[in-house]
Protein backbone atom coordinates (compact mmCIF):
# COMPACT_ATOMS: atom_id res chain seq x y z
CA UNK A 1 0.00 0.00 0.00
CA UNK A 2 1.15 3.61 -0.38
CA UNK A 3 2.74 5.00 2.44
CA UNK A 4 0.78 8.01 1.88
CA UNK A 5 -2.42 6.55 2.07
CA UNK A 6 -1.27 4.20 4.63
CA UNK A 7 -0.62 7.10 6.62
CA UNK A 8 -3.83 9.10 5.83
CA UNK A 9 -1.95 12.32 4.63
CA UNK A 10 1.14 13.20 2.43
CA UNK A 11 4.60 12.36 3.67
CA UNK A 12 7.40 14.58 4.85
CA UNK A 13 8.52 17.19 2.64
CA UNK A 14 11.70 15.92 0.92
CA UNK A 15 14.16 18.38 0.03
CA UNK A 16 14.98 17.49 -3.62
CA UNK A 17 13.05 14.65 -6.21
CA UNK A 18 14.63 11.95 -8.77
CA UNK A 19 13.96 12.94 -12.03
CA UNK A 20 12.44 10.58 -14.26
CA UNK A 21 15.14 9.04 -16.51
CA UNK A 22 15.74 9.88 -19.67
CA UNK A 23 14.96 7.57 -22.44
CA UNK A 24 17.55 6.43 -25.61
CA UNK A 25 17.42 4.65 -28.74
CA UNK A 26 15.36 2.02 -29.58
CA UNK A 27 13.17 2.88 -26.16
CA UNK A 28 12.79 7.03 -27.07
CA UNK A 29 11.27 5.94 -30.37
CA UNK A 30 8.90 3.24 -28.58
CA UNK A 31 8.05 5.30 -25.90
CA UNK A 32 7.15 8.59 -28.12
CA UNK A 33 5.20 6.05 -30.47
CA UNK A 34 3.25 4.51 -28.14
CA UNK A 35 2.47 7.19 -25.50
CA UNK A 36 2.49 10.45 -27.20
CA UNK A 37 0.65 12.33 -25.46
CA UNK A 38 2.69 11.80 -22.13
CA UNK A 39 6.05 12.21 -24.17
CA UNK A 40 4.31 15.31 -25.21
CA UNK A 41 3.65 16.48 -22.09
CA UNK A 42 6.77 15.57 -19.86
CA UNK A 43 9.36 15.44 -22.82
CA UNK A 44 12.40 13.04 -22.71
CA UNK A 45 15.10 14.84 -20.91
CA UNK A 46 13.09 15.42 -17.20
CA UNK A 47 14.33 17.81 -15.15
CA UNK A 48 14.03 17.76 -10.97
CA UNK A 49 10.80 18.52 -9.71
CA UNK A 50 11.11 21.41 -6.96
CA UNK A 51 8.82 20.99 -3.99
CA UNK A 52 6.49 23.60 -2.83
CA UNK A 53 7.40 26.52 -0.33
CA UNK A 54 3.89 27.53 1.02
CA UNK A 55 1.77 24.09 2.13
CA UNK A 56 -1.82 27.18 1.72
CA UNK A 57 -1.78 26.40 -2.07
CA UNK A 58 -2.03 22.66 -2.26
CA UNK A 59 -4.86 20.77 -2.46
CA UNK A 60 -6.32 18.70 0.07
CA UNK A 61 -4.43 15.50 0.95
CA UNK A 62 -6.86 12.44 -1.13
CA UNK A 63 -6.23 9.02 -2.95
CA UNK A 64 -4.54 9.92 -5.90
CA UNK A 65 -3.45 7.76 -9.04
CA UNK A 66 0.05 7.87 -8.15
CA UNK A 67 -0.59 6.06 -4.84
CA UNK A 68 -1.52 3.29 -6.93
CA UNK A 69 1.80 3.04 -8.93
CA UNK A 70 3.60 3.01 -5.65
CA UNK A 71 1.84 0.58 -4.41
CA UNK A 72 2.99 -1.66 -7.56
CA UNK A 73 6.63 -0.87 -6.49
CA UNK A 74 5.97 -2.36 -2.86
CA UNK A 75 3.99 -6.08 -4.72
CA UNK A 76 6.78 -6.35 -7.45
CA UNK A 77 9.14 -6.16 -4.02
CA UNK A 78 7.20 -8.52 -2.14
CA UNK A 79 6.63 -10.93 -5.03
CA UNK A 80 10.63 -11.01 -6.12
CA UNK A 81 11.42 -11.93 -2.25
CA UNK A 82 8.26 -15.00 -2.70
CA UNK A 83 10.29 -15.69 -6.15
CA UNK A 84 12.32 -19.00 -6.01
CA UNK A 85 13.34 -21.05 -9.36
CA UNK A 86 11.72 -24.30 -8.94
CA UNK A 87 12.74 -26.95 -6.98
CA UNK A 88 15.16 -24.17 -5.05
CA UNK A 89 14.24 -22.45 -1.70
CA UNK A 90 13.36 -19.46 -0.86
CA UNK A 91 16.86 -17.45 0.15
CA UNK A 92 15.53 -14.79 2.94
CA UNK A 93 13.41 -14.12 6.34
CA UNK A 94 10.14 -12.75 4.18
CA UNK A 95 8.92 -12.37 8.19
CA UNK A 96 11.61 -9.92 8.35
CA UNK A 97 10.88 -7.62 5.03
CA UNK A 98 7.18 -8.05 5.49
CA UNK A 99 7.44 -5.98 9.03
CA UNK A 100 9.47 -3.54 6.51
CA UNK A 101 6.98 -3.16 4.22
CA UNK A 102 3.59 -3.70 6.50
CA UNK A 103 4.59 -1.59 9.51
CA UNK A 104 6.00 1.75 9.48
CA UNK A 105 6.51 3.72 12.65
CA UNK A 106 8.85 5.36 14.88
CA UNK A 107 11.31 3.16 13.51
CA UNK A 108 10.87 4.47 10.23
CA UNK A 109 10.47 1.05 8.50
CA UNK A 110 9.47 2.18 5.00
CA UNK A 111 12.33 4.51 4.28
CA UNK A 112 14.83 2.14 5.98
CA UNK A 113 13.75 -0.71 3.58
CA UNK A 114 14.26 1.55 0.42
CA UNK A 115 17.60 3.25 1.65
CA UNK A 116 18.69 -1.09 1.91
CA UNK A 117 17.95 -0.95 -1.74
CA UNK A 118 20.02 1.94 -2.44
CA UNK A 119 22.79 0.65 -0.88
CA UNK A 120 22.78 -3.46 -1.98
CA UNK A 121 22.01 -4.35 1.61
CA UNK A 122 19.09 -6.22 0.04
CA UNK A 123 20.97 -8.48 -2.37
CA UNK A 124 21.88 -11.42 -0.47
CA UNK A 125 19.68 -11.37 2.49
CA UNK A 126 16.20 -11.58 0.73
CA UNK A 127 16.22 -12.25 -2.99
CA UNK A 128 17.48 -15.57 -4.39
CA UNK A 129 20.79 -15.28 -6.19
CA UNK A 130 18.87 -16.07 -9.61
CA UNK A 131 16.87 -13.23 -9.34
CA UNK A 132 19.50 -10.82 -7.93
CA UNK A 133 19.70 -9.17 -12.01
CA UNK A 134 16.29 -7.89 -11.13
CA UNK A 135 17.43 -5.61 -8.15
CA UNK A 136 18.89 -2.86 -10.24
CA UNK A 137 15.24 -2.23 -11.35
CA UNK A 138 13.66 -2.44 -8.07
CA UNK A 139 15.93 0.27 -6.69
CA UNK A 140 15.84 2.44 -9.31
CA UNK A 141 11.94 1.89 -9.26
CA UNK A 142 12.08 2.64 -5.28
CA UNK A 143 14.10 5.84 -6.13
CA UNK A 144 11.06 7.39 -7.83
CA UNK A 145 8.96 6.38 -4.64
CA UNK A 146 10.82 7.59 -1.99
CA UNK A 147 9.54 11.03 -1.86
CA UNK A 148 6.11 12.36 -2.32
CA UNK A 149 4.91 14.31 -5.03
CA UNK A 150 2.06 15.96 -2.94
CA UNK A 151 4.83 18.40 -2.36
CA UNK A 152 5.95 19.12 -6.05
CA UNK A 153 5.49 23.03 -7.43
CA UNK A 154 5.13 22.21 -10.98
CA UNK A 155 2.10 21.66 -12.21
CA UNK A 156 3.46 18.75 -15.11
CA UNK A 157 4.51 16.57 -12.34
CA UNK A 158 1.43 16.54 -10.21
CA UNK A 159 -0.06 15.48 -13.36
CA UNK A 160 -1.77 11.72 -13.02
CA UNK A 161 0.44 10.24 -15.17
CA UNK A 162 3.54 11.55 -13.87
CA UNK A 163 4.60 8.75 -11.59
CA UNK A 164 3.49 5.88 -13.80
CA UNK A 165 5.36 7.57 -16.86
CA UNK A 166 8.18 7.34 -14.62
CA UNK A 167 8.04 4.06 -13.63
CA UNK A 168 7.83 2.90 -17.53
CA UNK A 169 10.58 4.81 -18.01
CA UNK A 170 12.74 3.12 -15.63
CA UNK A 171 11.36 -0.58 -17.04
CA UNK A 172 12.37 0.63 -20.50
CA UNK A 173 16.27 1.68 -19.68
CA UNK A 174 17.06 -0.67 -16.83
CA UNK A 175 14.95 -3.81 -17.74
Amino acid sequence: MARAIKKGGPLEKPDTFSPSPELRGDAASVYKRCYHDRFKLFGNGMKRPTRVAVEAVLPPFRHEIRHDAESSVWVFLWWIVLAAPQGKELVGNDEILWRYISLDGPMKNHQRLLSMLQQDLFRSDFVHPEYQQVLPLITSMAILIETDNHWVKEEKYKHPEYLHGALQRVILCVG
